[in-house]
């Protein structure tokens, strides 16, 4: 307790004396806010396939590229504590558990949870986000609990890509290598994120890997969405969106085409698109869950829960085990 203290008071009067990183975050993240919600000006009300529903998981996928990217400074950010931490650690001045406590105390939360808030108290209403019922007409969830529900996922996908990256500059001696390994996780995560590879397709190729004699590779293919932080932050969001029972019905409607037969738009539930990207429709959540959410979102907001806890401890780990001083 006494370390925590020490360190937290520290850490907080380096923030006092140098706040210019912190100000930097939140006004960049003001302005992208402001830039997305324009950009995807009350695509939340639109239930159209190209004008809504697709807008909508381009706002989700731009909003987890900044932060990712953005968590990518943690890397450097050790490397210039490094020196310090092992001369203070060697002198018994405090251990591995009370400096990540503190780090991540005042410099995830200052760092990532605020401007996550801030973010989120802006693109939620300018996108026009879950202006509907999550779970039908007997429910009248005009914002607060889908909006509390996305702010916790927004919060809880930035603080996990701060820990990995955390986790990767402990790990690594050089800075550039640190760096390298932090775009390839961010690559890794968005490729297995469920927009760019559809989780149905990787469900596939499993099952024919295992009917083809490779049973465990089949299901390495399959468990690979499961890998991907970003694909229970996008899931969750989107069961809220799209995964009410009926409702609302996403309008798929044909291209005018010279020369071709027009046909009428086809109104097909939202359940129906999250099938079909691989995402979980939200059946399970027909009872309601706390706050009438989805139980489906919920699950996702505890595997987030889960990948923090997985990324603290491995920064952890890292100080206690395997890496030592090199002087």
């Amino acid at each position: 307790a006494m370390q925590l203290d020490s360190l937290s008071a520290r850490h907080c009067r380096l923030a006092l004396r140098h706040p210019m990183l912190i100000w930097v975050n939140l006004v960049s993240t003001l302005v992208l806010a402001v830039l997305a919600g324009f950009a995807f000006w009350q695509t939340g009300k639109n239930n159209a396939l190209d004008s809504g529903v697709l807008q909508r998981i381009g706002l989700l996928f731009f909003l987890m590229l900044v932060f990712m990217l953005t968590s990518l400074i943690n890397i450097q950010l050790w490397h210039s504590e490094r020196l310090l931490y092992f001369q203070e650690s060697s002198a018994g001045c405090y251990g591995p558990l009370g400096y990540v406590a503190s780090k991540f105390l005042f410099d995830a939360l200052p760092l990532r949870v605020v401007p996550s808030l801030l973010c989120a108290a802006i693109v939620y209403p300018m996108a026009g986000l879950h202006s509907s019922a999550p779970l039908g007409t007997a429910h009248s969830a005009t914002g607060p609990p889908a909006a509390l529900m996305f702010a916790l996922g927004l919060s809880l996908a930035n603080l996990v890509g701060y820990s990995l990256a955390s986790a990767i500059g402990i790990a690594c001696r050089s800075p550039s290598a640190g760096m390298q390994l932090g775009a390839m996780l961010a690559l890794y995560s968005f490729l297995f994120c469920g927009l760019l590879v559809n989780k149905a397709t990787l469900e596939r190729m499993g099952e024919h890997l295992a009917q083809s004699g490779s049973a465990a590779l089949g299901g390495l293919v399959r468990a690979l969405p499961a890998t991907s932080f970003m694909f229970r932050f996008l899931e969750m969001v989107l069961v809220n969106e799209l995964g009410t029972i009926g409702a609302p019905m996403v309008d798929i409607e044909q291209r005018a085409i010279p020369g071709s037969p027009h046909y009428p738009a086809v109104h097909v539930p939202g359940p129906y698109i999250l099938d079909f990207l691989g995402y979980n429709h939200g059946d399970e959540g027909a009872a309601g869950c706390w706050l009438d959410m989805p139980c489906a979102a919920w699950a996702d907001l505890q595997a987030l829960v889960l990948w923090l806890v997985a990324g603290q401890a491995s920064c952890y780990l890292l100080l206690r085990f395997f890496v030592s001083d090199p002087h």
